[in-house]
């Protein structure tokens, strides 16, 4: 099933990121009626880090992968600390309140990312 493969990749790259202390903070799953899943708060959470680090002086750019409009407000606030943002989307769904906001703009095309993903299909090798 596709959602068990996606599943199963998510967590080896949550692993990966831990493994490199990289923190990791994830949102909450909630079942629509239709019994689709939906990842709820990841743009509350993505802001308040944003402002809390920004406050603390942890940093002097924060690179925002995220093309969710909701994130203007924290990226306006960020940048009244005089912190430096770079909005990182993808070509195919630039959000230009984000462009508007930020810094600098970095569009990812798939010809930038597909060369990071493996030929052949995860289930195909053998360990």
């Amino acid at each position: 099933m596709k959602s068990e493969k996606l599943y199963a990749n998510q967590q080896k790259l949550l692993r990966k990121l831990q493994q490199q202390n990289i923190p990791v903070v994830l949102g909450n799953l909630i079942q629509h009626p239709d019994k689709s899943f939906h990842e709820k708060g990841v743009d509350v959470r993505i802001a308040v880090e944003m402002i809390r680090l920004a406050r603390k002086n942890k940093y002097d750019i924060v690179y925002l992968l995220s093309s969710d409009t909701d994130l203007v407000p924290a990226v306006e606030e960020v940048r009244s600390f005089n912190k430096l943002v770079c909005y990182v989307g993808v070509s195919k769904g630039q959000s230009f309140g984000l462009t508007k906001v930020s810094n600098n703009t970095i569009l990812l095309r798939d010809e930038d990312v597909m060369p990071y993903f493996p030929t052949t299909p995860l289930s195909s090798k053998r360990s």
